[in-house]
């Protein structure tokens, strides 16, 4: 879900400090799970990080096992 993350943030033409303050996540945090070395991401983060994207949360999340 990380690589699907980093790439629509990147067709948005956002960077990673300008998604981060969009949706309240620490910049840190967010690297990691564009890294996706975050481990237990919650629903709610990944409903913040599609807001600030503009897009649905199944985007992030389809195709996913």
């Amino acid at each position: 879900m990380g690589k699907r993350i980093k790439e629509k943030r990147e067709e948005k033409g956002l960077t990673i400090d300008e998604l981060a303050l969009k949706c309240g996540i620490r910049k840190i945090y967010l690297r990691k799970i564009e890294a996706g070395e975050a481990y237990g991401l919650s629903t709610t983060k990944i409903f913040m990080i599609a807001e600030a994207l503009d897009i649905h949360p199944s985007n992030l999340v389809k195709g996913l096992d």
